[in-house]
């Protein structure tokens, strides 16, 4: 990842945690009449920033050169579905909403190796493929442009797991992949930053676009951020589109409703009722009878 992106989210980041203001008009209008709590889909894209760089690597054993030459990764962007739900909280303090979500989708991989091999020119293609399920939790911070529009930064971790993994050339990639990473791991666990834009399409409907960057590697521990995966280790980002749908609150009963609940009982009950009616004697005097 560049130094450009590195810093702009690192300082939304910073923004996030620094101010701290009241709920946004966007989400204020929406918690009048719907539940805070949500239903969010997402569809995008998860990749590998450098997944196209390629690099030199050189074996030496005993003194002599068993592999040497270069990897050229090509790790295309695959496509992400979520499901999960977000909570808007009606006075915030730090972060004014927190969402967990399920994102799956294809993870792929293939680095081309052009170079020695036992001593004699060869290419050799590494592949490697698997079905990647994550929950993310993430907090965020938004700030408003407009009552419809608004920026979203956020802070969070998520915890991802492979299956259905298929590695072609495993021969070839166990016996020289203790030279650059350690084995794929099966469960990942990693810290990541959120920067995005959002706009309320009409009360109670949102609609998000965001950019999220792993920062660090919590599992395997790696604070450069990166993941293994086949035989370098890279830094994964996703980009999603998520719509956000709030239910509507149901109205309070009306208290003159021909039922049996309390609500429908009447104003006075028989312990409220007198026998007789009532009298005014504040303020009344007797009228005197003229005698003639």
């Amino acid at each position: 990842m560049s130094k450009a992106v590195r810093f702009t989210i690192l300082s939304a980041l910073l923004l996030s945690v620094t101010f701290c203001s009241a709920q946004t008009t966007s989400f204020e209008s929406t918690l009048k009449t719907y539940t805070p709590w949500a239903l969010s889909l997402s569809i995008g894209q998860e990749g590998f920033f450098e997944a196209t760089t390629p690099w030199d690597f050189e074996l030496i054993e005993e003194g002599d050169i068993v592999h040497y030459g270069t990897f050229i990764p090509n790790a295309p962007r695959n496509w992400r579905f979520g499901l999960g739900g977000i909570y808007v909280f009606e006075d915030p303090i730090l972060f004014d909403r927190i969402g967990l979500n399920f994102i799956g989708g294809k993870r792929y991989n293939e680095e081309t190796f052009t170079g020695l091999y036992h001593g004699e020119q060869d290419t050799i293609n590494c592949v490697t493929s698997a079905i990647n399920i994550a929950a993310v939790f993430t907090a965020y911070k938004t700030f408003t442009i407009s009552p419809d529009l608004f920026i979203e930064t956020g802070i969070g971790g998520s915890i991802r797991r492979d299956f259905f993994r298929d590695i072609s050339s495993a021969d070839f990639s166990g016996e020289i992949n203790s030279g650059i990473a350690p084995d794929l791991p099966a469960f990942t666990a990693s810290c990541e930053a959120l920067l995005g834009v959002g706009a309320m399409m009409w009360t109670g409907r949102f609609i998000r676009l965001n950019l999220a960057v792993d920062l660090m590697q919590l599992a395997p521990f790696n604070t450069a951020g990166e993941t293994p995966w086949l035989m370098n280790s890279y830094r994964p980002y996703r980009v999603m589109l998520s719509w956000d749908l709030h239910r509507r609150k149901r109205g309070d009963r009306n208290c003159a409703n021909p039922t049996h609940s309390e609500k429908a009982k009447e104003l006075f009950g028989k312990d409220m009722r007198g026998t007789g009616k009532a009298v005014n004697k504040v303020g009344k005097k007797k009228k005197k009878r003229r005698r003639r």
